[in-house]
């Protein structure tokens, strides 16, 4: 088969023409297009990143609830006056239940902040250790906010399931 020159110009003309073709028209349109989808992958991990914001807002702001409840309850467990009488009462009574002996209870000198006083309480008390660490755990339970900042027990060489325990703590009242 023997082809004659004008088949072969037009070969190379066709060939020419979709040459032509393919680098003025497709590859800028290919460019285009691989322009476009990295801007479309760009613009879903933004997305994706915004839907992480979105929940890390949602757990901050739950967590600002939880918090502004607890700065409420706490702020309910200061009484607005002294009540050193009551805490007492109460203390005598929760020794009594757990069956303990009171020996001595000396309130401090009151320590003033700009919004609350803090009244320092020591006691000693005598009787079993597991009523003592009871005892212990009824106070931190009280409604009231206290703070327990010693706790120091020994027990008896001649008797030693009997301990005695020095515990010194604050209360807490609004400053007036």
């Amino acid at each position: 088969m023997r082809l004659d020159k004008i088949t072969i110009v037009w070969t190379v003309v066709v060939l020419a023409v979709t040459a032509g073709f393919l680098s003025l028209v497709t590859r800028p349109q290919l460019k285009r297009l691989s322009e476009l989808g990295d801007q479309i992958q760009a613009k879903r991990t933004e997305q994706a990143l915004g839907r992480q914001d979105v929940k890390a807002i949602e757990a901050m702001q739950q967590e600002a609830d939880e918090l502004m409840a607890s700065a409420t309850d706490f702020d309910g467990r200061i009484p607005k006056q002294e009540s050193l009488g009551v805490f007492l009462e109460d203390l005598a009574r929760l020794t009594e239940a757990h069956k303990l002996r009171p020996e001595t209870i000396e309130p401090g000198k009151p320590v003033r902040s700009s919004k609350v006083v803090a009244l320092p309480i020591t006691f000693r008390i005598r009787g079993p250790f597991p009523a003592i660490h009871g005892l212990i755990q009824d106070i931190e339970r009280m409604p009231r906010l206290t703070q327990v900042e010693r706790f120091e027990t020994e027990t008896d060489p001649e008797t030693p399931e009997i301990a005695s325990a020095e515990v010194s703590l604050r209360i807490f009242f609004q400053a007036s």
